[in-house]
């Protein structure tokens, strides 16, 4: 079984070769930063299967999107994410889907930020 917070585990150790922190939320914004949210579980036939947001947050410069670095980090989520990842955790086969991947803005902390929409499918 893999519940939602190893499903957060297994995207940590992925997005470690992007060189930045890793984090839960996003109260304050002084650096970029990856922040990954996970969802409740669906019960399906086969499958447990829960969404995670992957984002990648950029901080804004003089109020304005930091727009190449926001390009260049949905560039390397796309390339990496393209083809579906398959693995196993605990015995228990996986699969991360990527689903949606597009450029938001956090108008509140005065950031932009690269939000991956990932589906990962666990076989029960």
């Amino acid at each position: 079984m893999i519940t939602a917070s190893d499903s957060a585990n297994i995207l940590y150790s992925l997005v470690k070769p992007f060189g930045l922190p890793v984090y839960h939320g996003w109260n304050t914004l002084n650096d970029d930063r990856i922040v990954i949210v996970t969802h409740p579980q669906e019960k399906e036939k086969q499958w447990m299967k829960n969404f995670v947001d992957l984002c990648l947050v950029v901080p804004d410069e003089d109020n304005e999107a930091q727009r190449a670095k926001l390009n260049d980090y949905q560039r390397r989520l796309h390339d990496f994410f393209y083809i579906d990842i398959v693995g196993e955790k605990d015995g228990t086969a996986y699969q991360i889907e990527m689903k949606s991947i597009g450029i938001e803005e956090d108008t509140q902390l005065k950031s932009h930020f690269v939000n991956c929409k990932l589906l990962i499918s666990a076989l029960r």
